[in-house]
């Protein structure tokens, strides 16, 4: 269980902390006629830095911090994946009701779009065997009186992409968290797909870009190739667009210039979510459809190695800076953790 520490001379008591917190970990006091945050339930907390990250005025600290947790261990190059079956292998994607919501099914609108695609279902991920590890995660959650995760998650590999994964994640039955990510096989310097979907009860937060393997203002060409095409779907989902919030530096440096990253308040019918996951599903068929399928193999090695070393880099900004890194810590522990960023990662 992670740590929340607020300094009340910065709380200016505007409750988007008490309004983002998907667990209800905080509430709103009066301390004398001011209104003042504090923490009300600290055994809910799951350690997304929801609270801290969302915090305009950087009022709340969540302990470890973001990273930390992973700074003595060890990245890998590559994944190297090993194809086994077709894609038709058996993925659960019924997302099930939480509580007091009904969840977007995120998994089943990509698991249907992935039904046209000649892709091949990878068993192992950076060395590690993937049915092993759902495996020894579920052990660890019943070693602490948990049932087993609610999810599921696949990988995949073609001729042109290295990995592509798709997987969702139930949190205390509260809150759904749903990935996907496309990576570039070294031949190949077209964009990273990113994708990620944090939905509760009151808010969803949705990431959807093409993170650019090379400088676009040196290689303005790759912009006009892989990205500008996408601009007018782009322009009709402006609405979703919210700055990313907090200290996240890191991820902006990595965005595209068609980057949605949008945290919406949910209607009652949920609409906006609904328009949302629409929205997610045109940048993956994108990915697929016009930016994957029209890459040809890079010819100039320089290039080539250049593009590879940027791919790497990112891969490694991401397992160690990504928010979810210390979720994973709180339910299966640092090495099964890490054994996760490296597989989706």
């Amino acid at each position: 269980m992670g740590e929340i520490k607020i300094d009340l001379t910065k709380c200016v008591g505007d409750s988007i902390c008490v309004e983002k917190c998907p667990m209800s970990v905080l509430e709103m006091v009066m301390t004398g006629k001011k209104k003042q945050v504090r923490v009300a339930n600290p055994d809910a907390c799951i350690e997304c830095h929801t609270c801290e990250l969302e915090c305009p005025y950087g009022a709340i600290k969540v302990y470890p911090p973001l990273g930390e947790e992973f700074e003595d261990m060890e990245t890998p190059s590559t994944s190297q994946g090993k194809p086994i079956t077709a894609v038709q292998a058996g993925f659960n994607h019924e997302i099930p009701p939480l509580i007091n919501f009904q969840p977007q099914q995120t998994a089943k609108a990509l698991w249907d779009m992935f039904q046209s695609y000649d892709f091949e279902v990878m068993e192992e991920v950076s060395g590690i065997n993937i049915a092993q590890h759902m495996v020894e995660r579920n052990q660890k959650l019943k070693e602490q009186g948990m049932g087993p995760m609610r999810g599921d998650r696949r990988y995949f590999c073609s001729d042109k992409i290295e990995k592509l994964s798709l997987g969702w994640t139930i949190i205390r039955d509260a809150m759904l968290i749903s990935t996907c990510m496309g990576w570039p096989r070294d031949d190949y310097d077209f964009p990273i797909l990113a994708t990620t979907w944090d939905e509760n009860e009151k808010h969803v937060h949705m990431i959807s870009d093409f993170i650019p393997l090379t400088d676009l203002t040196m290689h303005e060409d790759y912009l006009v190739k892989y990205l500008d095409p996408f601009e007018p779907i782009f322009k009709k989902h402006t609405d979703l667009l919210e700055a990313p919030a907090g200290d996240l530096s890191w991820f902006r440096a990595l965005s595209s210039p068609y980057v949605i990253v949008g945290r919406n308040k949910a209607d009652p019918e949920r609409t906006t979510m609904k328009r949302a996951l629409a929205c997610l599903c045109k940048y993956v068929a994108y990915w697929l459809d016009e930016i994957v399928a029209k890459a040809e193999p890079i010819t100039d090695p320089e290039y080539k190695k250049q593009v590879k070393a940027k791919k790497e880099k990112i891969r490694e900004i991401y397992r160690r800076q990504d928010p979810g890194g210390p979720v994973m810590v709180a339910l299966f522990g640092k090495e099964l953790a890490w054994k996760g960023l490296q597989l989706t990662f």
